[in-house]
């Protein structure tokens, strides 16, 4: 390729690639902004300026993403640096900040949580927009740490506070007026995860189980732990996982649960706000053991005794989070047992040893069959292997 002025690498790149790549890519090189580039079309490159330009079309043309060639993406009204250690903050995410941000008092203190924060783009965005707000945000990753870290120090942020950990892990018992998250929600199978950007974009920060929903589902079950009286839970999604992610929260005991769409009209955004009833009777049954209508104990024995089939596990039938767990749903689903009472561990510690302690078994899951325990997933396979455990259904 030949050129030497603006105009002229700049009609070279639009043959080449996108137009906006193509502007966004000759900026970067040429450290100018929009209105300078309409403005000198004239200008001369560089032999080097020339050389560093047509090297980055050439790899946007491979695919590349134009975020990570140039180190930065707009997000809101911010300007993010971003690396292939991040995801690409997208517009649909700004649906959920603007949500978040309706949530959150302009002049009050208030407490917020990003799981899983990347760049930081929403704990970030959050956070300058919210001064009086303290904002936690989470990450697994050390590089998308260092990222987020950058980018809180570029932006001047002083109400942001960065935790290494995975989810809820490292968070103790506290508690916040609103947790968000764009966790991981494309299916490990998805075609998608093959094309485009997402080609380039970080494995473990998109892709979430058979589904995608092993993510949100740990999420949903875990948030009323860490939410305060009415506090909220917002999440971003999949196109087509509203109506799911609004049954989970559902089941974890939110109220007001509804979901928001992107430009499209695609429902891209659901959330749900703790439910205050069952919020103040689990508190106050923590705090003060005679209100508590039943301890841990009672509580399992009337579930055994309540139910025909009782299954302690990790995650939900649907969307088991270990393979000893989906091991014993599969077992019981190919037994014919359609009447499973499942009770996720994961989301409520209290159980998760209460039945360790109670059947002095040291594992999950556990099966019980008309109040008596029948055993852990080893147990479960062999007596389903040697045809004991469907005897037990017939009878």
């Amino acid at each position: 390729m030949q050129f030497s002025t603006i105009a002229q690498a700049f009609a070279w790149g639009c043959r080449e690639i996108d137009k906006i790549d193509a502007r966004l890519l000759l900026q970067h090189v040429l450290n100018i902004d929009h209105a300078v580039l309409l403005t000198y079309p004239d200008r001369l490159l560089t032999s080097q300026q020339a050389s560093e330009y047509s090297q980055l079309v050439v790899q946007r043309i491979n695919g590349r993403p134009v975020a990570y060639l140039i180190g930065k993406r707009e997000f809101y009204d911010l300007t993010l640096k971003v690396t292939e250690a991040v995801l690409i903050p997208r517009p649909e995410t700004e649906i959920l900040v603007e949500w978040a941000l309706r949530l959150i008092p302009v002049d009050q203190p208030c407490k917020v949580l990003d799981l899983g924060t990347g760049s930081g783009a929403i704990a970030i965005t959050i956070a300058k927009h919210r001064p009086q707000a303290r904002v936690v945000a989470v990450d697994l990753s050390a590089d998308a740490i260092a990222v987020c870290q950058q980018n809180v120090e570029n932006l001047q942020i002083n109400n942001l506070y960065l935790i290494s950990g995975n989810w809820f892990d490292e968070l103790s018992q506290a508690r916040f007026d609103l947790i968000v998250s764009n966790p991981p929600y494309v299916a490990e199978n998805d075609p998608h995860l093959q094309q485009g950007d997402l080609r380039f974009e970080p494995q473990l920060a998109l892709s979430s189980g058979n589904n995608g929903l092993a993510c949100i589902s740990h999420i949903i079950g875990l948030a009323p732990n860490h939410l305060v009286q009415s506090g909220w839970l917002l999440l971003e999604h999949g196109y087509d996982q509203a109506g799911e992610c609004k049954r989970l929260f559902a089941n974890a005991g939110f109220s007001n649960i509804c979901s928001y769409p992107d430009l499209a009209g695609i429902m891209r955004v659901s959330g749900g706000q703790m439910n205050t009833f069952c919020f103040c009777i689990k508190t106050f049954g923590m705090i003060f053991g005679e209100i508590n209508t039943m301890n841990v104990e009672d509580l399992i024995e009337q579930q055994i005794t309540t139910h025909p089939v009782v299954l302690y596990m990790k995650g939900t039938l649907e969307q088991p989070q270990c393979g000893f767990s989906a091991n014993a749903v599969n077992i019981l689903k190919a037994c014919g047992v359609d009447n499973i009472f499942s009770v996720d561990v994961l989301s409520d510690p209290e159980i998760r040893q209460g039945i360790k302690d109670y059947s002095n078994w040291p594992t999950i899951p556990q099966l019980y069959v008309n109040g008596e325990f029948i055993g852990g997933s080893d147990i479960v396979t062999e007596m389903y292997q040697s045809g004991e455990l469907q005897k037990l259904f017939e009878n």
